[in-house]
């Protein structure tokens, strides 16, 4: 202990001495720690930590120079979106407030969008709820901090037995779009 208590008054005297050596050495270490930890915060927030979303799995990217076109036939070609009086409503977010709502763990609700002539598109909502439970849904979706654009209508909603599945267990979205819009026609006639 006497050594090392001889050894931080040399190291002291030493660097008393030498003023600019002493600045510059802390000057070095202040700016290395500093540099160090702000590139770690970096990596640590864009590499390390996992996405703040529920499914980071199914979101997408566009590149900052994609055109007009390409941004149009990227929106041709899925099914995740609609587009509602210009805006892009993305269906995994009201799907996930329904389940939300209705307190299931289940996928018991399936969104997408069909034609719709005065908006573009418009949501529609295929459930497997029993329509008891579904009216207390609705009740609580009115109330929910969606966009009110986001938020279907009650008659834009329609039961069916199942939902369609693919082979690979995921949500056929093609079959989804074909029968909401059948139940849609079924209900305006």
């Amino acid at each position: 202990m006497d050594t090392l208590l001889k050894d931080i008054r040399y190291s002291l005297r030493s660097l008393f001495k030498r003023p600019a050596f002493t600045a510059i050495a802390v000057l070095t270490l202040a700016l290395g720690i500093g540099l160090n930890t702000a590139i770690f915060s970096v990596i640590n927030a864009v590499l390390l930590r996992p996405l703040a979303y529920s499914d980071p799995s199914r979101l997408i990217t566009f590149r900052s120079n994609q055109s007009a076109p390409d941004l149009a036939d990227v929106e041709a070609q899925t099914r995740s979106f609609s587009k509602i009086g210009g805006e892009m409503v993305p269906h995994i977010r009201v799907e996930d407030k329904l389940h939300e709502v209705s307190g299931s763990t289940e996928q018991i609700f399936a969104v997408t969008g069909i034609p719709d002539e005065k908006k573009g598109e418009r949501l529609f909502v295929l459930y497997t709820l029993p329509d008891d439970k579904m009216k207390d849904c609705l009740e609580k979706l009115a109330t929910s901090d969606l966009p009110a654009l986001w938020k279907p209508k009650a008659d834009q909603f329609a039961r069916v037995e199942v939902l369609p599945y693919l082979g690979t267990g995921k949500l056929d979205l093609r079959k989804i779009k074909e029968m909401a819009q059948s139940l849609a026609g079924a209900m305006a006639k």
